[in-house]
């Protein structure tokens, strides 16, 4: 569902200026069907797909029963490997520690859509505070896990850290939430 739904909230945001952005991309579920819908579009964008591509790089910082441990969600090469394959144009591959990639590496970008599926508080609170300023008026910015029992963190970031002054939620279904900026 969480694919459906990022389909078409970026539809919503085709026209924008900007590029999209994935901020943890695993085996690319989302990732390859967003790359497709905007070739489909003929969408003139790039699709930065950012991970570690080795699983969760620490333990989670808020805790719960079934915390998120480092190690876990380790998809190997699985994405890269695909990306190969497709070699899709539209798709540039950010490898690495979300805290040490976004910044240097993408910091003069703009994005019109972004996806948030890194079930980790700090990766997600680092990622929400750099998207922030970041997304076009009409942006849409969405994150995975929201109200998820092992990934409580997420809620923390969306309920305390997100701007709701600066973003409006337009969508709230089974672990995905969506917001627009004005």
């Amino acid at each position: 569902m969480k694919t459906l739904y990022c389909l078409q909230l970026y539809l919503k945001t085709h026209d924008l200026p900007g590029d999209v952005i994935e901020l943890g991309v695993a085996k690319g579920d989302t990732a390859f069907p967003l790359a497709n819908l905007m070739q489909i579009m003929q969408a003139d964008k790039k699709l930065y797909a950012c991970d570690t591509f080795t699983g969760f790089p620490y333990d989670d910082a808020i805790v719960s029963d079934a915390m998120c441990k480092k190690g876990e969600i380790n998809c190997g090469n699985v994405f890269k490997d695909v990306l190969n394959i497709r070699k899709d144009a539209n798709i540039i591959c950010v490898e690495g520690l979300i805290e040490d990639t976004l910044v240097p590496q993408l910091g003069d970008k703009k994005f019109c859509f972004a996806w948030v599926d890194l079930d980790l508080y700090q990766a997600t609170s680092f990622g929400y505070k750099f998207l922030e300023n970041r997304m076009v008026p009409g942006g849409i910015i969405g994150f995975h896990d929201y109200k998820f029992f092992r990934c409580p963190g997420i809620e923390q970031v969306v309920d305390h850290e997100v701007n709701k002054q600066k973003y409006k939620e337009i969508f709230n279904e089974y672990t995905c939430i969506f917001f627009q900026r004005a």
